[in-house]
Order: C-alpha cells, then structure tokens, then sequence
C-alpha cells in the first residue's frame, strides 16, 4: 500500500505476489550513509574500499555472513578521501557477505560475494 493507501500490488495464487511497474520507490540515502565503493565483487583475495568522504576518528570495518556472524573484523583510524583500504579474505570460505562500516560520520552496507 503506497501512501495515499492506494494498493499496488496483488496476489495472485499461481504465481505470487504482482507489482504495478513503477509504482514501487526506494528511500533516498540518509545523511548518515557513507558513500563506497568496493572492488572486486566477486573477490578471490582482497577487497579494496573507498570511501567518498574523510572520516576523522576510528572506522570499524567488518564482513558479516548470513548467519549474521562476524567472519572479517578490522579498525583503523582516520581515512581520507579517496583512500583505499584492502580487506584481506583469503581465508574466507565462498558466499555472500555483507561489508558494514561503522563510524562517527556515518554507517555504510555493501553486498559482496567471495569465490
């Protein structure tokens, strides 16, 4: 239901649940989101992450499994614009993984998948 309570959706028991194309949104980002990218994704060895912003004080960097248990814990301090952290994973067994970031100036999730 959208917010004028207006339905955009409907189930059909054969074949799920139908969505109207274009009537479905996403929540812009929070000021609290910090911008990334990760590369690879897929990953073999490393995970390198770039922050689109500085962040003064301590980034907690970790990849999190679907059972929700912490696989990658990491910290550092300060990181500039731009800057690139590698993530070692080598001995991360295959799957997909969530990369969370933690800090003052904000938080950040990214899916990644290793091989």
């Amino acid at each position: 239901t959208d917010d004028a309570g207006d339905h955009v959706c409907a189930r059909a028991p054969e074949r799920g649940v139908i969505v109207q194309p274009g009537l479905v949104g996403t929540k812009e980002p929070d000021a609290n989101t910090l911008a990334m990218q990760v590369q690879p994704n897929p990953a073999n060895d490393f995970l390198y992450i770039s922050l689109g912003q500085a962040v003064d004080g301590p980034l907690r960097i970790q990849l999190v499994g679907a059972d929700s248990r912490t696989v990658v814990s990491r910290q550092v301090n300060g990181v500039g614009n731009g800057q690139i952290l590698p993530l070692d994973v080598q001995e991360v067994p295959a799957g997909v993984y969530v990369l969370r970031l933690e800090s003052a100036a904000g938080n950040g999730v990214k899916k990644v998948v290793i091989r």
